[in-house]
C-alpha cells in the first residue's frame, strides 16, 4: 500500500471516530437534559404555566388595565319632512243621472172619458198643440142650464120694471119651476163629481168649482121664488136689485161652464217631445194622475241625490266635479243650480241636487246616463297638513312621531295631535305641531320615543 492511501484510510478512521465521539456526546447531553427535566418537571410546568398566562394577559390587555371603549352606535335610518300649508278638502261622491231640464207633466184639469188622443211616445209638438179632448156632454148640459138662467133671470128684471101684467105671473111660475129643475140637476151633478173626487178622479178644484154652481142654482131657484112674489105683489127697488145680482151669478154660472168645456181639451204648454202617454181612448181619466209627460230634447241638467248627512254642507251656486263616463273621458267642472228641500220620494234618503251643463255639454249627452259627482262637503284653508300615514296610533293617543333636534343626538319624541278632514292622502293637523317640526313619514315602525335615529329630509337624495 502506498504512503498516500495509508494516509487517506487514516483520515476515515479518524472521521469515523470523531463522529462517534460527537453522537456520543450529544446523547450524553440529551440524557443530562431529561434527568434535569425529570428532577424539575414541575418547576418546568409552572415557568411554562405563567409564561402562558403573561401571552394570554397580554392578547387581553384591557382586563388588566382599565381603559376607555368606544363603540359607534347603530342608528335607525328615518325620513322626515315639515308640515306643510296648504288648503284642504274633504269630497263626497254621489251617484247621479242626465235629466231633462225643462220637464212638463201634464194633468188633466178636469175628470172625464176620453174621447180622442191625438198623440203618441215619440211626438215632437207645438206650444198649444191638441194632444186630447174629453168626452164634454155634461159640460155642454152645464152651459145650456146656465144659459137658461141667464136668459130667464135678464127676463125677470124687464118685466119687473114694467110691472106685472096678466101673463107675468105664469112666466114667474115657470121660472121658479125652471130654476128648481136647474138646482135639482145642479145637486145630481155635485154627487156625481164628490163621488168622483172619493175615487181620486176629480180634483179639489172640480169638486169647488161644482159646490159653486150648485150654490148658485139655489140662489136663482131663490130669486126666481121672490121675482114671483114680485110680479104677485109689484117689485120693489130691493127686488129688482136682487134681480140684477141674479143675472150677474147667471153670467158667472155661463163663465164655469164654457171654462170647464174648455178644460176636456188638452194641449200642449210649450215645444218639447212626448216622452209619455198614460190615456188611451175610451178610457177613464182623473184629475189627480199624469196624462203626459214633456221635455225639451236639447235641455239637460245633472241630477244627483244628495244624502242627508251632506244636505246642509253644500249651498246654491257652488261648483263640483262631475263625471259622465258613457259620453265624456274626463270629468268636468259643474254649478249646483238648485238642493231640494224633500226628497222625491216618501222614502228617499236623497236630496235632489240640480247641477247646470254647459251648452257644449249638453250636446254630447241623452237622458238617463249615470253621472259621478264630487262634492266638496267640508273645506280648511291654509292648513297645516302632513302625510296621512305619518299619523299613527301609540298607546291609545293618535300622534306623530318627530325628531327634536333642541336634545343631543336627534332624539325621537311622541307628540300627540288633534287631526282634522284628508284629501288625496294629506292629513289636516288642527293642533300638537308647528311649521318647524320635523315629522317622520318613514321608517317610524322600528322607532320608539327616547330613540337616537339618522334623519334625512323628503325628497333628499344625499
Amino acid at each position: 500500500m502506498s504512503k498516500q492511501n495509508q494516509q487517506i484510510q487514516k483520515q476515515k478512521s479518524s472521521g469515523t471516530d470523531t463522529e462517534a465521539q460527537n453522537k456520543k456526546a450529544t446523547y450524553n447531553q440529551e440524557s443530562k437534559i431529561r434527568t434535569w427535566f425529570n428532577k424539575n418537571k414541575k418547576i418546568v410546568s409552572g415557568v411554562l404555566l405563567i409564561v402562558l398566562v403573561l401571552a394570554v394577559g397580554y392578547l387581553n390587555r384591557d382586563l388588566f388595565f382599565e381603559e376607555e371603549i368606544v363603540v359607534e352606535e347603530e342608528r335607525p335610518l328615518v325620513e322626515v319632512t315639515n308640515p306643510e300649508i296648504q288648503d284642504i278638502e274633504k269630497k263626497a261622491t254621489v251617484i247621479g243621472s242626465v235629466d231633462p231640464t225643462e220637464r212638463r207633466i201634464i194633468v188633466p184639469e178636469v175628470a172625464g172619458e176620453v174621447k180622442s188622443l191625438y198623440v203618441e211616445e215619440g211626438d215632437y209638438v207645438s206650444h198649444g198643440d191638441l194632444l186630447m179632448e174629453l168626452d164634454d156632454g155634461d159640460y155642454q148640459l152645464q152651459l145650456e142650464e146656465a144659459q137658461a138662467n141667464l136668459d130667464g133671470a135678464k127676463a125677470q128684471l124687464e118685466n119687473a120694471k114694467k110691472g106685472a101684467r096678466t101673463g107675468e105671473r105664469k112666466e114667474a111660475e115657470t121660472s121658479v119651476e125652471r130654476a128648481r129643475e136647474a138646482k135639482e140637476q145642479m145637486e145630481r151633478e155635485l154627487e156625481r163629481v164628490e163621488t168622483l173626487h172619493q175615487d181620486g178622479y176629480a180634483s179639489d178644484q172640480e169638486l169647488e168649482q161644482m159646490t159653486l154652481q150648485y150654490k148658485n142654482a139655489k140662489e136663482q131657484l131663490r130669486a126666481a121664488e121672490g121675482y114671483k112674489q114680485s110680479v104677485e105683489e109689484g117689485a120693489r127697488d130691493e127686488e129688482l136689485d136682487a134681480l140684477r145680482s141674479q143675472i150677474k151669478r147667471a153670467e158667472t154660472g155661463v163663465k164655469l161652464a164654457e171654462r170647464m168645456i174648455d178644460r176636456t181639451k188638452i194641449t200642449a204648454p210649450v215645444d218639447g217631445e212626448i216622452t209619455m202617454v198614460d190615456a188611451e181612448e175610451g178610457e177613464l181619466v182623473g184629475s189627480e194622475s199624469p196624462a203626459f209627460v214633456m221635455l225639451d230634447p236639447d235641455s239637460y241638467q245633472v241630477l244627483a241625490g244628495l244624502p242627508e248627512s251632506y244636505v246642509n254642507q253644500v249651498s246654491d251656486g257652488e261648483t263640483v266635479d262631475v263625471k259622465i263616463p258613457s259620453a265624456l273621458d274626463e270629468e268636468f267642472e259643474g254649478m249646483i243650480h238648485h238642493v231640494g228641500q224633500l226628497p222625491p220620494e216618501e222614502n228617499a234618503k236623497g236630496y235632489p241636487m240640480e247641477i247646470e251643463l254647459t251648452p257644449e255639454i249638453e250636446k254630447q249627452v241623452r237622458a238617463g246616463m249615470y253621472t259621478q259627482v264630487n262634492v266638496t262637503i267640508e273645506k280648511s284653508e291654509d292648513a297645516l297638513a302632513i302625510p296621512q300615514h305619518a299619523v299613527v296610533e301609540e298607546e291609545g293617543e293618535t300622534g306623530v312621531f318627530i325628531v327634536d333636534e333642541s336634545t343631543e343626538n336627534q332624539q325621537v319624541q311622541f307628540i300627540e295631535v288633534k287631526t282634522g278632514i284628508n284629501e288625496d292622502g294629506y292629513i289636516e293637523i288642527v293642533s300638537g305641531l308647528s311649521e318647524d317640526d320635523l315629522v317622520i313619514i318613514e321608517g317610524f315602525q322600528e322607532i320608539e320615543q327616547g330613540i337616537r335615529v339618522d334623519a334625512t329630509e323628503m325628497g333628499d337624495d344625499s
